[in-house]
């Protein structure tokens, strides 16, 4: 089913640069609208945004820039894999369509749309459970090296030592703030 969430400003504008940038070397599959998104366009024309304007991401991709060389991995074995079957005549319609790749649970995750055949679709499924594994170890603030770390309140992130010691004191410092209360003497300013 398909969700309601595109506005008529360019979505594209309000992403990141290394998001434009990932997007603008992958249109065929980030700029081309799925199969399911243009039967929706075809039965609500209004709804369709320029083609200029138009991203198959909900949000862009809802994670920080550390993961920008999976992510990149991702789009380029998805755009060569759908090329492969195409040209040597495995699949003539092969898709891929990715609707969301975001955080969750602290590594990175790939939801979309594919039409690939069993034995490929197995191959594709494969390779994005690989990037998620190999997610929870790089860091996704900085790109180096990490691990997935509790970070309070159940909250999961993978993040390098250095950026988890930040996020610890930031956090300790919002707690500190709060238990002093407001004009209590640990206000921070």
């Amino acid at each position: 089913m398909i969700m309601e969430y595109e506005t008529k400003q360019n979505r594209l504008l309000w992403l990141p640069s290394w998001q434009r940038e990932i997007i603008a070397r992958y249109p065929s599959l980030y700029r081309v609208p799925s199969r399911e998104r243009a039967r929706y366009y075809a039965k609500f024309p209004e709804k369709r945004p320029p083609p200029e304007d138009y991203c198959n991401l909900r949000y862009g991709f809802e994670c920080r820039e550390g993961w920008a060389k999976l992510i990149e991995e991702l789009s380029k074995t998805a755009t060569s894999l759908v090329r492969v079957l195409r040209a040597f005549g495995f699949q003539d319609d092969a898709e891929i369509a990715p609707v969301i790749v975001k955080e969750k649970i602290g590594t990175l995750r790939w939801q979309g749309d594919s039409n690939l055949l069993p034995p490929f679709r197995d191959l594709w499924n494969s390779f994005t459970a690989d990037i998620q594994h190999r997610s929870a170890f790089v860091c996704e603030i900085s790109g180096y090296f990490g691990g997935l770390r509790d970070v309070g309140h159940g909250m999961l992130q993978t993040l390098s030592d250095a950026e988890y010691e930040k996020e610890l004191l930031r956090r300790a410092k919002r707690q500190s703030g709060r238990e002093s209360g407001p004009g209590g003497s640990g206000a921070t300013k």
